[in-house]
């Protein structure tokens, strides 16, 4: 689709998430649920708690750092056994602009530094298998936008969104075969199909006004001219309610909790609500 005028659009939207686990015996937690601070997203104010036994831990317990690659916002701390309850709030104020006309896609030569990692197959992403397809399917398009927007419609297309159809294992070849998934599946079709074609695609997590059920969404990042434009192959909600949280090459990479120890999750619940002002 080309995009005839230049519209602009601020929205806040609060998101929410509260993770409920059982420790039976000390581990480590690494959690990415917080807010990715960028230039079209502002952190207008946010909250972290961390119970345990229902007292809340005393803030030197826990600590904040940022991937050095990524920027990736990460919580760690040690958990004695007991339960653990992690309450993250934020009021986020998104700016969305929509440009007028098509983008095309950067030469390899011309792309920065940044864009190359995502190029190259990964774990759940194995473009190296999905080369001829790409190319006989796609090659003879024009390399602009329109080229992403024909690859995220074969992912819609032939992939049925399909609860408990997939598991951690499950590759972007997996999900080809079977033709069903869930987001993270989604996301990784989409994103083979880019890097077949010499196109950076990265794995983004985040929150997402309504969808249903709640949960966190992956969705995928696509270099186009001299951005990164997102992209969401299950079509479940408006993506201007997206709320990012971290990118990867895969869902590997942005895990919202990782862990060591006995450890067993209670409940997570997750919410993003929008008030928009033209």
């Amino acid at each position: 689709m080309t995009i005839t005028e230049t519209e602009c659009e601020t929205t806040c939207i609060d998101v929410h998430s509260q993770l409920i686990y059982e420790v039976a015996n000390a581990a480590e937690f690494q959690l990415q649920i917080a807010v990715r601070p960028l230039s079209q997203q502002s952190i207008e104010s946010e909250s972290v708690k961390i119970y345990h036994n229902d007292q809340q831990i005393d803030d030197s317990q826990w600590s904040e750092v940022a991937i050095p690659a990524t920027e990736n916002r990460c919580y760690r701390f040690r958990a004695e056994p007991g339960q653990w309850r992690i309450d993250y709030d934020a009021a986020v104020t998104k700016i969305s602009q929509l440009q007028a006309g098509s983008h095309c896609l950067s030469p390899i030569t011309s792309l920065p530094a940044e864009a190359l990692p995502f190029l190259n197959p990964s774990r759940y992403c194995e473009s190296d298998r999905f080369l001829q397809l790409a190319e006989n399917q796609f090659g003879g398009l024009k390399r602009d936008d329109s080229l992403v927007e024909a690859l995220e419609n074969m992912v819609f297309n032939r992939t049925s969104y399909t609860m408990g159809s997939s598991n951690a294992q499950t590759t972007a070849t997996d999900t080809y075969l079977s033709t069903e998934g869930v987001c993270r599946d989604f996301a990784h079709l989409l994103i083979v199909l880019c890097r077949a074609l010499r196109i950076p695609a990265r794995y983004t997590s985040g929150y997402l006004v309504e969808l249903q059920p709640p949960d966190f969404h992956a969705a995928v990042e696509v270099f186009i001219g001299d951005h990164w434009q997102i992209y969401d192959a299950t079509r479940l909600a408006s993506l201007g309610g997206f709320v990012p949280i971290a990118i990867g090459l895969d869902a590997a990479d942005v895990a919202f909790a990782s862990f060591s120890g006995k450890v067993n999750m209670l409940n997570c619940t997750i919410s993003a609500v929008a008030r928009t002002s033209a």
